[in-house]
């Protein structure tokens, strides 16, 4: 709209300009033509005229009132801007000799030589515009320029004729590739283009389909991060194009579904085996009940309270027999947390990638009261659902 409203603004101030134009152009052209016209006549005249009169400034006065009755109704017509005018009159200003101290020249200056001296006749031209004629000559050629400007393409830009140019590198023929590039103007922001580049990268689909997709107005918006997660679930999902683009504006939610066997992030549904996940989930309840770090126990004093704790959290859950009798008797060993934190990060990343799993999995941190390192979740405890969402089941981003 605000483009619209500059065309229609640019297009009235030349239509009036050509307005003025056609105006003045008018004028000029009378004015030249009357000078051309008067320049024959009046010296032949004053000059026959001042053979026989003694008495120049009583004869002066009676060539300038001769001369005010044919000046008086001027008309032009015919030609481009003959319209223009309506009513002209010239008036006589000056007639007689040329003094060397004259004020400025009047539109029409008439200048000849009697009997050794300078004479002249100096008329002011006064003309009534015809309003309508004169908007009319300026909208009309003025609608015609900016219809075409309208209608022609405009030039392309460089990031046109960059994008033309790769294109064409490609084997496309040079009338396709414009009309390829053609909605790749300096209107498109560079978030769009960035998904452009990465949608190429990594799709083996038509320019025109990608393009589109690039060009879409969420697009305009996306973070790097959102962009990483509409690629993924492009390839996660076959190219579901609706599927991606709620993935990669949904917020970084970690639901479980433990009666699944799976974590839902962002809504696309990542299988564990029950161990690992078990775990997981362990972490993400001590996540959200409390600061959520547990450092690993020493090598030689497994933790018995802790173990019980796992184990009957695993027993509730149908986990593995042999990982809860090893819990109960053993207790929990630094050596069973990092391999279950190895193992629920290997699985996180065979399906999203480790840029995506990243803020999904654990932090560490060495403490003074601790000579083991302590781990916890990334997410903050408002990122964790600890049960299903409801309606999981039935979520566009259902498991692989």
């Amino acid at each position: 709209m605000r483009l619209q409203g500059l065309f229609i603004l640019g297009f009235v101030l030349f239509s009036l300009l050509l307005s003025g134009v056609a105006y003045f152009t008018a004028r000029n052209t009378l004015e030249a033509s009357l000078d051309e016209s008067l320049s024959k006549s009046v010296p032949v005249r004053i000059n026959e005229a001042l053979v026989n009169g003694d008495d120049r400034p009583s004869l002066m006065a009676h060539l300038r009132q001769r001369l005010a009755g044919p000046l008086a109704h001027l008309t032009m017509t015919g030609g481009l801007f003959g319209h223009a005018l309506g009513h002209c009159r010239a008036q006589v200003e000056t007639i007689g000799a040329l003094a060397e101290s004259e004020a400025p020249a009047p539109a029409i200056d008439i200048r000849w030589q009697h009997e050794g001296r300078w004479l002249h006749a100096g008329l002011a031209l006064d003309c009534e515009p015809r309003w309508g004629a004169v908007l009319l000559q300026g909208f009309v050629p003025g609608a015609v320029v900016f219809v075409l400007l309208w209608a022609l393409p405009a030039p392309a830009s460089r990031r046109q004729r960059d994008w033309y140019e790769r294109i064409k590198s490609n084997g496309i023929r040079h009338r396709e590739a414009k009309q390829l590039t053609a909605p790749l103007g300096e209107t498109v922001l560079p978030a769009q283009l960035t998904l452009l580049e990465h949608l190429i990268e990594h799709f083996d689909r038509p320019f025109a389909e990608l393009r589109d997709l690039a060009l879409d107005e969420r697009a305009a918006s996306m973070d790097d991060r959102q962009r990483a997660w509409f690629i993924r679930s492009l390839q996660l999902f076959d190219f579901d194009i609706s599927r991606a683009w709620a993935i990669a504006t949904a917020q970084d939610i970690l639901a479980f579904d433990l009666s699944a066997g799976e974590v839902r992030v962002r809504g696309v549904a990542v299988s564990l085996p029950p161990t690992p996940l078990l775990y997981y989930f362990w972490y993400a309840r001590r996540r959200v009940e409390g600061d959520g770090w547990f450092a690993n126990p020493p090598s030689n004093r497994p933790d018995m309270t802790e173990g019980r704790k796992l184990g009957m959290l695993m027993a509730a859950h149908q986990g593995h027999t042999k990982a809860i009798n090893d819990l109960r008797q053993n207790g929990l060993r630094s050596k069973s947390l990092d391999q279950n934190r190895n193992r629920i990060k290997e699985e996180l990343v065979a399906v999203l990638g480790e840029q995506l799993a990243e803020p999904y999995l654990f932090v560490s941190e060495r403490s003074q009261a601790h000579v083991q390192s302590r781990y916890r979740l990334s997410l903050s405890p408002q990122q964790i659902v600890l049960g299903a969402p409801a309606g999981a089941k039935g979520d566009p981003a259902e498991a692989m």
